[in-house]
């Protein structure tokens, strides 16, 4: 095997260690999940995440990041009901909506009708995989919390062929994807 030659992109050392941060995570492939939580006048807002991860099989939890200036880290402190809509690969537009922080209003998104009770925060139609989850923890880290949540009921709707944000663009995975190495 030959060695490759590897240059930094990081050659002008006037650039800042975030900058240069922000940059190389730019480069890490991740999943595309809506957050959403109702607010204290009744109505459905959420965010776009990318740091959606699993935590654990027995108890189900899961994890996720969010800014601790946003409207939405306030909102959590209250409210610890929650859905996570894992999008699919035609949703980048209601992604790109939730990401522009702006709150997204209901005429504006397509949530799934409640099926359950009052405690079911809807999820964004059209999603491959919905989950309601309740906040267990918020843990601060830097300029950021880490939210850990068990997860309450789940509901899978398609055949997965996923949306994922990679070097700040959207993407599609596949349904098949082909194996590199066991």
């Amino acid at each position: 095997m030959s060695q490759q030659n590897c240059r930094s992109l990081f050659m002008d050392k006037e650039t800042d260690l975030p900058s240069q941060f922000r940059q190389a995570m730019s480069r890490l492939v991740g999943g595309v999940v809506i957050i959403c939580a109702q607010t204290e006048q009744g109505s459905f807002t959420g965010f776009t995440a990318t740091s959606f991860v699993s935590v654990s099989v027995e108890p189900c939890l899961t994890s996720f990041n969010i800014s601790r200036q946003s409207g939405f880290y306030q909102l959590l402190r209250h409210d610890k009901r929650l859905s996570v809509s894992i999008l699919n690969r035609s949703q980048a537009d209601t992604a790109t909506l939730f990401a522009s922080g702006h709150s997204a209003k209901e005429d504006s998104v397509h949530y799934m009708k409640a099926r359950k009770s009052l405690e079911y925060v809807p999820p964004i139609c059209g999603a491959n995989v919905a989950l309601q989850l309740s906040v267990r923890d918020i843990v601060p880290a830097g300029d950021s919390a880490i939210v850990i949540a068990s997860v309450i009921d789940i509901e899978c709707f398609q055949k997965y062929e996923g949306l994922c944000y990679v070097n700040r663009s959207f993407a599609s995975t596949v349904a098949n994807p082909v194996v590199v190495s066991k």
